[in-house]
């Protein structure tokens, strides 16, 4: 518990720093822009990859910054492209992955045991259950019946991002481009 306290301290003071200000600012650019290149397959079944940056501002700068990256990102993709009403829970549904994805993997070893616990929370807890039951809220839709529609796709995708964020950490991590962010 003083452990995690402990990174939500660090993670907020984080927000001070200019360079942690200016890559999360570009992250989320990156964010915004792979949420333009999103597949919708139905009213509220999307593929996509704006979590790869969110987790990315996670391992950088733990959950408090990542926090705020998944909200802004979320806010903004409502501005730029709205799909229906806002819905604060929504927002809140990404604040809470990016928090997920701080916890599991601000200074912590990068592992596939890491990378696959982040994404399971995120997908089980606040995709599948959290989210699914925002949009039944929505959209008039029953919990089960959206729970139904969602479940399969959200198994199917599971694995292949957690193999993606994963690959794309590694590859960052072995070309130093992190290392250089965490001198400054």
């Amino acid at each position: 518990m003083k452990n995690t306290i402990s990174i939500f301290k660090e993670s907020s003071s984080k927000l001070k720093n200019i360079s942690c200000l200016t890559v999360c600012s570009m992250l989320i650019a990156l964010s915004v822009v792979l949420g333009s290149f999103s597949i919708q397959l139905s009213q509220n079944i999307r593929i996509s990859f704006t979590f790869i940056p969110i987790a990315i501002a996670g391992y950088l700068f733990g959950p408090i910054v990542a926090g705020l990256a998944g909200g802004s990102v979320d806010i903004i993709n409502f501005l730029l492209h709205p799909t229906g009403p806002f819905a604060p829970g929504l927002t809140l549904c990404a604040i809470l992955a990016g928090v997920v994805h701080g916890l599991f993997l601000y200074r912590k070893p990068l592992s596939i045991l890491r990378v696959g616990g982040s994404l399971f929370i995120n997908t089980v807890f606040i995709s599948v259950l959290l989210r699914t039951y925002i949009l039944s809220l929505l959209y008039g839709m029953p919990f089960v019946a959206n729970l139904i529609t969602r479940l399969p796709v959200q198994a199917i995708k599971l694995p292949i991002n957690i193999l993606i964020l994963y690959v794309v950490l590694r590859a960052l991590i072995q070309s130093n481009i992190f290392r250089l962010l965490k001198q400054q």
